[in-house]
């Protein structure tokens, strides 16, 4: 045995005597004040047994260790469980853990299938629950690739999750890698992937924290949900799937044979579960492991109480409360309790007590027996004595009284009870009065049970109102209410329809239009003091403040309700008028009440005034003082009020109510103050609640809820009266039954009319037999015409009509007037000759007076109706509006085929080619020469010379540019050169030194001899006086001449040596060989520049004369353009108007429907007349007068026929014209139709410059035969109907025939509507063409505002990059600040060190000691590993947040690439477009000019963008360094705690290479430098933030180019692009 084995044995020892100590010291309890204890904190597997499911040895196989390298021979053992060697069970898991001499649990191989998805189960039972910190698991072989970590809470729980570990968290278990665990769920188990590489091959290590990344670690005690998760029984580990290298695939035995399972050591660290009630578990005499209790606790677990110490719940001790649990209460008279929930929750405490003696019960056994009651002089249990009569019970309540039988009372229950009487066996008898109708107070007679009614109530209980009244209620201090009806009724009932109401005054804006008045009735002043109003006292102290308008009127909803008002008086001074502050006293003054200090005034039935009145202290109200008081009155006839008055007087009062007034002053000197008014009303269905005093009243002859309106049948008495007054019968002389319920006047029957029916109505007359008063025969009808029926009977009995209809004439009317026509007594009633207006009405036999033809028309109108226009005229021929009538054609001689005739409807003339106007009296716009007779000429007007393309259509001049001439502008003026599209240029040559004043094609003049200069404007050398043509100079001149010229052949030499310098030997001064050569290379450049400039000069010159006349055409063609779609404008407006014309002819079509139906229903009512007057022929013809009756019936229904046939023609003839319009309207449709065909064939024959115009040409020639074809259709059927319409006549009265004409009419109309609908369509599709080319614009200003959200992703994907910059920067310096923290931790640590090694040294001789010093120690490392797991976890976060500020960063650089790419492909279609519009303006060459440096400032983004994702990336590195140092420290940190925690004894050596290692990593921690790494951050953070301002501008400046690109594309015109698509070029 090794020195560090015997160290090793005497430490255990030491520990068990340690432990015997600390146990005989109570760690519960300080000072006697009970405290939190825990057991020692041990390693719970330690020498337990685990239950594999998988071991190897069963029978003895062979296995290889594994090596990593591939081709290697592999060192390969043995494993069997009969040889105690080889033997590697499941026991030498939770052994001694040797480091020198290693054993482990292992596995079957891989070649006995030990892979997923089978699996192998180690399960541990600690036989107790047990509080887990940490599982940790080292392993002998690679760490598995998947295994999961099990617990139970119970022996019959299911196994419940810990903690997953897998490389493929997702595919095995389902689980998200490294997730996050919230506070709402802090029991969730995690997958993580840290442990699962096949890296190391062996002694990889795993340790489970049970509390690490769970929010509420920090907070244990209060959390139930994690003291509940880290609570086992039993744990399993689950061993899933083995780490491999992908050989296995080959299923070679020897690699199959070195994968298995290996684990050396399992640890699991704890506190065995006592919830802080014991220091201590031990083994019981069942030899099972329990908790020592305290605190009065029991139970394995001390999960409970102990007997008798249930007064409050148990609960788990914390640091804060010991939880310890409390004695219960039983006054002494018990020895057992048990916890009462309720009782606790009632009562705060929760003992309840069983067993009570002594006759006592209850929790605390408080109370007595039963029919036991304690006596307080005794404080004992005494016997009830319950009378055997009148107690229902012996039993007693806790001060002695017995429980009595109904109406009996008493201690002992013997003897009545108020409002009972009789007592016996079956109790007292209940007094039956009504609670509503009884006097508060009074109670039924104790013999005879008669009860004290309230004033309108009545009978033996008071249970009904008294005649009269409604509605019992025991609010209600009368009971019932007194029934108002007008006085009209003693029977109401509540209405349903109304609510409460209040109208109130509270003063708070102003004074609510209260008035004041003075003893005498004279106004006096009201003052308004801000919530209030007062008045000052005058000499007889007797004025009232008088209510506004909305208190008075129609108040009866207030009776028997409350008037309420705060009042108050004080001392008459100025101050207090001016706050309105109140007084103590009223010094000095005495407050008088009288008799009228509340004053109501209405009318009586009479229309007099009524008043009442009542003292201000009436109805318990109090005399007012200084202070604020609440007067409250009922108004009601009896609450005081005088004098006393009937309930239905008072009522009527409330009803008319004039006044409310109410005393201001009560004395000498005493101002008073009023404030919050308010009386109670009702509303008809308001919100309130309802209010149950509104009557609703029933009355014979009366209706309304009130009786106050006559019923059917009823009229006021006297007429006129008001609500008072009485409903009586109609009278109406028996021809009535109802009449005017306020008036009188009656609704008459039987031909009658007069306020009483006394008269016969217009159209009847009474022949004077008294036998028929008052019967339905009285009155006979008018032998007239219906509707002019007025008669009168002569004094020689006839009859004569005296009010003829229209047109008629005649005794009877029997005869036409003039202007109208037909025969009343055979064909029907007279009819107005229907000349449509156009006749002259001051004439005579306008028109046929037998058949209504019109016969003398005027305003160039003929036809049967004159309703058309004369041959050679057109217009409308009915209407009211002269400008529309008929108007002569008027076609021009010169552009008409035919002068005399024109289109009936628009007076459109047939023009001759290419001539327009209504008369053809103007050459089309582009063409010339009316007078030629045949047509107009085209103007041929240049493209380029020509401004307009127009020309004078006299003379056929076009419009010339400046400088151009020529009929058609197709040359220049004289002295003028070069066309284009601004005209010619001036030559401008000079008058003296030319030849001529014409000058060349190329601007150049002819010049004189002697004369040079392009416009011939300066003279030759030896030449002088321009202006006589430049005179030689004289010979002496001749000589200077001679010397210009030598000097210039000296030039030439020299520039030829210059020339030929090359070809010569290179000189042997090499600084003029290199000038030479630099001259040279200059003279090529310049060479060069030269020849280019003299190309773009020309091409220059050459694409302003392309983009002239590209520009010209394009104006011509845009006026084209401009003018089709006014034509197309034009039509679909006579499309749409035909449209609603043949609406407005179905609409009509549909009325003479309808008139035909009523004619229908007209005849069938004649032919039951007729039927009627044969059946009344029958049965009187032996009475003479009844035949005469009869004839004039059988006149009057037949005149009724022939005016109802008159209606029917007049409405034929509506539709007649309506279909005419229809005709008209068509045919305008298809003469615009027409124009615009002729329109697109002009524009094509200009040039045929529009191929998109000639295809719309051919398309609507195409579609215009089908287009005219169901226009001439729609015309045809318009004609035919119009000409059924016109043969239409009177219908016979055969009924069927007109129908089957108006259905055919109908038919006829609607078949319109579908040819209309497809005329409308053709031409939406024609307008749909031309708008699509409209559309091309819009796509590529699309285009632009791609790229702009573009820029405006990349800024915003900048920006979030910035943030987390930022974040990365704080991150870091929290992670430093926690370094500095871990540090000062581990100098703390360092120094417990340094005590416990001294105190180590004292453990021989202070062995008491040690055990403390060993637990603090254990202390300081867990509190130095939380501090250290704190840091690595926040120094994670710091990485985590630096990668994620790299992968933005390297989003911003894929996202600038794309917004490049985008951009290139932007300048690419731009440059595409320009190279198209570049020909037809000039403007757009600065467009390329912007997008190329949009594309250059695209690219200067770029670079921005990549130099911003290279600093991220160079602060992630560092940040990544940071962190990797980080790691490293923690990594040796945690490797000092493990070696701490498995140091086995206190060895000075090791202590001191602790020190020495704590020392390096203090050095590490101060050369990272975080502080330095911090400030570097912030600085590139600050780099970032100018790199981000910089592109801010860049942005800026980007969108100023698109914004220029928009407004570019705005100034285009929009259809220049319709001509020719892009794509066609």
């Amino acid at each position: 045995m090794s020195w560090r084995q015997v160290f090793e044995a005497a430490l255990v020892g030491l520990t068990i005597f340690c432990t015997y100590a600390a146990a005989r010291m109570d760690e519960c309890y300080l000072s006697n004040n009970p405290q939190r204890c825990l057991p020692p904190f041990v390693n719970a597997a330690y020498g337990r047994t685990v239950v594999a499911s998988n071991t190897c040895g069963t029978p003895a196989e062979e296995f290889c260790l594994q090596t990593g390298v591939t081709g290697v021979t592999k060192s390969c053992h043995t494993c069997d469980n009969a040889d105690p060697a080889l033997r590697h069970d499941a026991s030498l898991l939770t052994d001694f853990n040797n480091e020198e001499i290693s054993t482990w649990w292992q596995s079957s191989t891989m070649l006995q299938a030990v892979q997923y998805p089978t699996m192998v189960n180690l399960t541990l039972n600690l036989t107790k629950s047990f509080d887990i910190t940490y599982v940790r698991l080292k392993f002998h072989t690679s760490r598995p690739e998947s295994f999961s970590i099990y617990k139970k809470t119970c022996d019959t729980c299911d196994w419940q999750p810990f903690q997953y570990y897998s490389g493929s968290c997702f595919a095995t278990y389902g689980l998200d890698n490294k997730g996050i665990v919230t506070a709402e769920n802090e029991q969730k188990a995690l997958c993580t992937d840290d442990f699962s590489d096949i890296s190391p091959l062996t002694g990889g290590n795993v340790a489970f924290s049970t509390l690490e990344g769970r929010p509420s670690a920090y907070n244990f005690d209060r959390s139930g949900v994690l003291q509940d998760w880290v609570k086992a029984v039993a744990i399993r580990i689950t061993l899933d799937r083995i780490n491999t290298f992908g050989d296995e695939v080959f299923r070679d035995p020897k690699v199959l044979k070195s994968y298995y399972y290996a684990i050396s050591d399992l640890s699991i660290g704890g506190r065995c579960s006592c919830n802080g009630h014991a220091s201590e578990c031990y083994l019981n005499f069942e030899d099972v492991l329990t908790c020592r209790c305290r605190h009065n606790t029991a139970g394995r677990d001390c999960e409970k109480c102990a007997p008798m110490f249930n007064d409050r719940p148990w609960s788990r001790a914390t640091r804060d409360n010991a939880a310890e649990c409390a004695e219960c209460d039983c006054n002494g008279m018990s020895d057992s309790c048990y916890f009462d929930a309720e009782l606790y929750r009632q009562t705060g405490r929760g003992g309840h007590c069983t067993n009570c003696r002594d006759n006592t019960a209850g929790p605390h056994c408080e109370f007595c027996l039963s029919y036991h009651f304690r006596d307080p002089a005794t404080n004992r249990c005494t016997a009830c004595e319950c009378s055997g009569i009148g107690a229902t019970s012996q039993q007693c309540d806790e001060s002695g009284q017995c429980t009595c039988k109904p109406g009996v009372g008493g201690a002992r229950c013997d003897q009545c009870m108020n409002g009972y009487f009789g007592l016996s066996e079956a109790g007292c008898s209940l007094c039956q009065c009504s609670n509503e109708g009884t006097t508060d107070g009074t109670v039924c007679d104790a013999d005879t049970g008669a009860c004290v009614c309230k004033l309108n109530v009545e009978g033996n209980n008071c249970d009904r109102c008294k005649p009269g009244f409604m509605n019992l209620q025991a609010t209600n201090p009368y009971g019932c209410t007194a029934c108002f009806c007008y006085g009209h009724s003693s029977v109401c009932s509540v209405s349903p329809d109304y609510t409460v109401a209040y109208i109130i005054s509270d003063f708070q804006a102003d004074d609510d239009n209260w008035q004041g008045r003075d003893y005498y009735g004279n106004p006096s002043e009201v003052r308004y003091n801000r919530d209030h109003i007062s008045m000052f006292p005058d000499n007889y102290y007797m004025s009232y403040f008088v209510a506004p308008e909305k208190y008075t009127g129609l108040q009866v909803f207030s009776y028997n309700q409350m008037l309420e008002f705060d009042l108050w008086v004080e001392q008459h001074t100025s101050a207090l008028l001016d706050t309105g502050s109140g007084a103590s006293d009223l010094n000095g003054g005495v407050a008088v009440a009288s008799g009228e200090d509340l004053i109501l005034v209405g009318e009586d039935e009479n229309g007099d005034d009524m008043k009442v009145s009542i003292s201000i202290t009436g109805q318990g109200n109090r005399m007012p003082t200084s202070e604020r008081q609440l007067y409250r009155f009922r108004l009601h006839e009896a609450a005081g009020f005088r004098p006393r008055i009937t309930p239905f007087h008072f009522q009527l009062m409330l009803n008319t109510l004039k006044k409310i007034e109410i005393r201001s002053t009560y004395g000498e000197g005493l101002v008073g103050h009023l404030d919050n008014v308010q009386m109670t009303s009702a509303e008809k269905f308001g919100a309130g609640p309802p209010a149950d005093w509104v009557e609703r009243c029933e009355a014979v002859g009366f209706t309304g809820p009130f009786a106050d309106e006559c019923a059917p049948g009823f009229t006021r008495d006297p007429p006129n009266g008001d609500e008072l007054a009485a409903c009586i019968p109609c009278n109406c002389n028996g021809h009535g039954t109802s009449c005017d319920p306020v008036t009188g006047v009656c609704e008459c029957d039987h031909n009658t009319m007069g306020d009483h029916c006394e008269l016969c109505a217009e159209g009847y007359y009474f022949n004077g037999e008294e036998s028929r008063r008052g019967t339905p025969h009285e009155c006979q009808s008018c032998p007239c015409p219906p509707n002019h029926s007025a008669c009168a009977l002569m004094d020689d009995g006839s009859v004569v009509c005296t009010s003829c209809p229209p047109g008629h004439a005649g005794k009877q009317c029997e005869m036409c007037t003039d202007g109208w026509f037909g025969d009343p007594r055979t064909t029907g009633p007279c009819q107005r000759c229907m000349c449509n207006g156009n006749i002259d009405d001051n004439a005579i036999m306008n028109c046929n007076s037998t058949s209504g033809e019109c016969l003398k028309c005027i305003h160039n109108t003929t036809g049967f109706h004159c309703d058309e226009c004369l041959p050679g005229y057109f217009g409308k021929a009915v209407t009211n509006i002269p400008e529309e009538r008929c108007q002569l054609c008027e076609c021009n001689h010169l552009g008409s085929r035919h002068i005399a005739t024109c289109n009936p409807t628009n007076g459109r003339c047939d023009c001759l080619p290419n001539v327009e106007g209504r008369t053809c009296d103007r050459c089309r716009a582009g063409y010339w020469n009316l007078h030629s007779g045949e047509g107009c000429e085209s103007c041929n007007c240049h493209m380029i010379g020509s401004s307009t393309g127009e020309c004078d259509q006299e003379s056929g001049q076009c419009e010339c540019k400046p400088g151009v001439g020529g009929q058609t502008c197709s040359h220049c003026l004289p002295n003028h050169f070069n066309m284009s599209r601004d005209g010619c240029t001036a030559c401008e040559c000079n008058v003296d030194g030319s030849a001529s004043l014409q000058c060349n094609e190329d601007g150049r003049c002819d010049c004189k001899e002697g004369v040079l200069g392009i416009k011939c404007d300066q003279c030759q050398e030896n030449y002088y006086d321009l202006a006589s043509g430049c005179v030689e100079c004289p010979a002496c001149y001749g000589l200077v001449q001679d010397a210009v010229d030598t000097h210039r052949a000296e030039l030439a030499r020299l520039k030829n040596i210059t020339e030929n310098i090359g070809d010569h030997q290179p000189m042997r001064d090499s600084g003029s060989d290199d000038f030479l050569n630099q001259l040279a290379k200059l003279n090529a450049t310049v060479q060069k520049i030269n020849e280019r400039a003299e190309r773009n000069k020309a091409e220059m010159q050459k694409l302003r004369e392309q983009t002239d006349q590209v520009e010209f055409q394009l104006q011509q063609i845009y006026a084209k353009l401009t003018m089709v779609e006014e034509n197309v404008a034009s039509c679909n407006t006579a499309v749409e108007d035909a449209r609603e014309t043949m609406d407005r002819a179905q609409n009509d079509t549909v009325d003479i429907k309808n008139m035909l139906g009523v004619a229908q229903e007209k005849l069938d009512q004649a032919m039951m007349d007729l039927m009627d007057a044969q059946d009344i022929a029958q049965e009187s013809l032996s009475k003479e007068n009844n035949m005469s009756r009869l004839a004039e019936e059988a006149e009057t229904l037949a005149n009724t026929h022939q005016l109802e046939s008159q209606e029917v023609v007049e409405t034929s003839q509506q539709a007649l014209d309506t279909s005419r319009q229809a005709r008209d309207a068509v045919q305008s449709a298809i003469d615009t139709l027409e124009q615009l065909i002729s329109t697109l064939t002009d524009l094509i024959d200009s040039g045929d410059k529009i191929p998109a115009a000639r295809a719309l040409r051919d398309e609507l020639i195409a579609q215009s035969p089908i287009v005219k074809n169901n226009a001439e259709a729609a015309k045809n059927e318009s004609t035919d109907l119009f000409t059924k319409a016109s043969k239409l006549t009177v219908p016979d009265v055969d009924t069927e025939d007109m129908d089957t004409r108006s259905q055919n009419i109908i038919n006829e109309a609607q078949a319109l509507i579908p040819e209309i609908d497809r005329l409308d369509e053709e031409y939406k599709t024609s307008h749909i063409n031309l708008e699509a080319q409209i559309s091309l614009a819009e796509l590529q200003l699309k285009y632009a505002l791609t790229s702009q959200n573009n820029a405006d992703k990349l800024m915003a994907q900048v920006h979030s990059s910035e943030q987390a910059a930022l974040e990365a920067v704080t991150t870091g310096n929290d992670t430093y600040q926690l370094v500095l923290n871990s540090q000062a931790t581990l100098e703390s640590f360092d120094n417990e060190i340094t005590s416990n090694r001294e105190r180590a040294e004292e453990a021989l001789s202070q062995t008491d000691d040690v055990q403390r010093k060993i637990d603090l120690a254990n202390n300081k490392t867990a509190n130095a590993q939380a501090a250290l797991g704190t840091a690595r976890e926040i120094a994670v976060q710091a990485s985590n947040k630096a990668q994620q500020a790299l992968n933005i960063a390297g989003n911003i650089q894929s996202s600038a690439q794309t917004i490049l790419n985008d951009a290139v492909a932007s300048a690419g279609q731009a440059s595409a477009v320009s190279e198209k519009v570049d020909r037809l303006t000039m403007e757009l060459d600065q467009t390329e000019m912007d997008l190329s440096s949009a594309e250059q400032q695209a690219a200067t983004d770029q670079a921005a963008v990549v130099e911003a994702t290279g600093s991220a990336t160079d602060a992630a590195n560092n940040a990544e360094r940071t962190r990797r140092k980080v790691d490293a420290v923690l990594g040796e940190l945690q490797d000092i705690l493990n070696r701490l925690n498995n140091m086995a004894d206190v060895n000075e050596n090791e202590i001191s290479d602790l020190e020495a290692e704590l020392e390096r990593l203090r050095a590490q921690v101060e050369e990272a430098n975080l502080p330095g790494k911090v400030e570097e951050l912030e600085a590139e953070v600050n780099k970032q933030n100018t790199t981000l301002a910089d592109y801010d501008m860049y942005i800026a400046q980007l969108q100023a180019d698109i914004e220029n690109l928009s407004q570019i594309n705005q100034t285009i015109p929009v259809n220049c692009y319709s001509a020719t698509r892009v794509e066609q070029d």
